[in-house]
């Protein structure tokens, strides 16, 4: 809304509703937290339903994926959005649990991308395995050298 200036810049990420012309629809919420999390909520409980595949907020982490959002959403498939063997230990043990009670399918892209099609209304997931650790080892040497890569971005 105009004037809304959170104290945390992860409260400002745009949140995204996608609804498909099959029905289907697709949660991106960014990094929102708890706070965003409610407000979303009221939306919900105009009448919104569930969705089937939402983008973990924030990682996994624990400032999100609150116990009502997870109710409320009920998304049939969720993806963690996080890196091979990232510091901060996303997404979190128990927000995971939090989905898995509600019946959802958890992807984590540290595993590997995470590929959904919406098929005629059918909607399937697939996961492509990363290469092997010496192989990784190798595909990051060659990005260390190659001027254009900036792994900071």
């Amino acid at each position: 809304p105009q004037g809304y200036a959170p104290s945390n810049g992860n409260n400002a990420s745009l949140v995204l509703l996608v609804s498909l012309s099959t029905g289907q629809r697709v949660l991106l919420p960014g990094d929102m937290e708890k706070q965003v999390e409610q407000r979303v909520l009221t939306d919900f409980d105009k009448g919104l339903g569930t969705v089937d595949v939402l983008l973990m907020p924030h990682h996994g982490s624990k400032t999100s994926s609150t116990a009502a959002f997870v109710q409320k959403v009920r998304p049939k498939v969720v993806i963690a959005q996080t890196g091979y063997k990232n510091h901060y230990g996303f997404p979190k043990g128990e927000v995971v649990q939090r989905y898995h009670d509600v019946g959802s399918e958890v992807w984590d892209t540290a595993l590997g991308a995470v590929s959904v099609s919406f098929e005629q209304g059918k909607l399937e997931v697939a996961q492509f395995s990363l290469p092997s650790q010496s192989k990784r080892a190798d595909v990051q040497a060659l990005l260390d050298k190659t001027p254009w890569y900036f792994s900071g971005l």
